[in-house]
């Protein structure tokens, strides 16, 4: 009917109709009630997804659930998952346990909800357990018409990194208490000095789930519902919702062009593990020259928590030459947020490896 449009408009002339042709009249009486009823179906079809099904309804439960705009069911939730991580449970076999952790996360919330399912399965190139787990949303008919299996992926894709992210901090709160217990007359000058380091990492790390969370929840979302105010077709409502997903994908850095940053968070996540694991591994004991404890692998702590600060540049210069390449708002308050105060860019200059300059935000 779109490609008789223009044709519409050439055939429906000033001319006299004895001066047209029988094909110029057929169109001009069978495409303008068409095109009419086109717009008519479209308009019905659109209000029918948006009030009657109230598909924004499913947008907004994805937001809160598989995307954690809820913050007491995604803490609950992670701290769930990671419990059975460090209890060695086998999730793969353990749909009733994966249960029973969905349901404490929702009960903290005091939600219930039949169409949430939390799955671990195997996936080709997956380094962890946290690479491997999905909570699916069941779509019903007919607005699965609109949220695909596909996007349901997507979704999912923003959920394991958020977890992912999670993990991590958890993980530095918990080393927060063990250092804490270890010296609890702060007389031990190498424990200060590696509760700086984790304070550091806390902080950027902090920086980060700070972006991503107003990206995700605050600069998408808005963008979403007010395309959502003009969508005049139900493929204008399905584009709408990808682009809104594959944006979010992009500012989260979890797609080209800005995948290259995530490769570098990666490391970094890897980094806090290792430096968990460092302390933990084994015990501080007392020096016999001063009585204050200290950790047999101190220096390997240090120089962790130095590779972190060299990744953190890393990633702050790529993210300027990419803002440099073409200007992007998301990528400016990504740098802002992580360099306040020019933290790194000093640590840059005094290693002479990256050079970056301060954005205007």
């Amino acid at each position: 009917v779109s490609s008789y449009q223009l044709s519409s408009s050439n055939y429906l002339s000033e001319e006299p109709d004895e001066y047209r042709d029988l094909e110029h009249m057929l169109l001009d009486s069978l495409v303008k009630p068409l095109l009419i009823q086109c717009q008519l179906i479209n308009e019905f079809s659109v209000s029918f997804f948006l009030n009657e099904l109230n598909i924004n309804r499913d947008f907004e439960a994805l937001r809160s659930y598989v995307c954690m705009n809820n913050g007491v069911f995604g803490d609950s939730l992670a701290k769930g998952i990671f419990n059975q991580i460090s209890l060695h449970a086998d999730l793969f076999n353990s749909s009733a346990l994966l249960a029973t952790v969905l349901d404490a996360a929702l009960d903290s919330v005091h939600r219930s909800s039949d169409k949430l399912s939390l799955v671990v399965a195997q996936r080709q190139g997956a380094e962890s357990v946290l690479d491997c787990i999905s909570l699916n949303y069941e779509v019903n008919w007919p607005n699965n018409v609109i949220i695909t299996d596909e996007t349901i992926n997507k979704y999912n894709q923003i959920f394991r990194f958020l977890l992912k992210l999670k993990h991590a901090s958890l993980t530095l709160d918990k080393l927060w208490h063990t250092l804490s217990m270890h010296d609890k007359t702060r007389t031990s000058p190498q424990i200060t000095s590696l509760q700086v380091c984790r304070h550091q990492i806390s902080h950027c790390l902090h920086s980060i789930q700070i972006y991503i969370n107003n990206q995700l929840h605050n600069v998408s979302w808005h963008e979403l519902q007010e395309s959502l105010k003009t969508v005049k077709t139900l493929q204008e409502l399905q584009n709408t919702h990808e682009q809104y997903l594959d944006q979010s994908l992009e500012r989260l850095l979890l797609k080209p062009p800005t995948r290259i940053h995530l490769d570098v968070i990666h490391k970094m996540l890897r980094h806090i593990a290792i430096f968990s694991q460092q302390i933990t591994s084994a015990p501080f004991r007392p020096n016999p020259g001063t009585g204050e404890l200290e950790h047999p692998s101190y220096e390997k702590l240090v120089q962790l928590h130095a590779d972190f600060e060299r990744q953190a540049c890393f990633m702050l210069s790529i993210a300027e030459k990419s803002n440099m390449a073409g200007y992007k708002p998301y990528i400016d308050e990504f740098i802002i947020r992580m360099d306040f105060n020019n933290f790194y860019q000093k640590i840059a200059l005094k290693s002479k490896r990256f050079s970056f300059t301060q954005s205007k935000f």
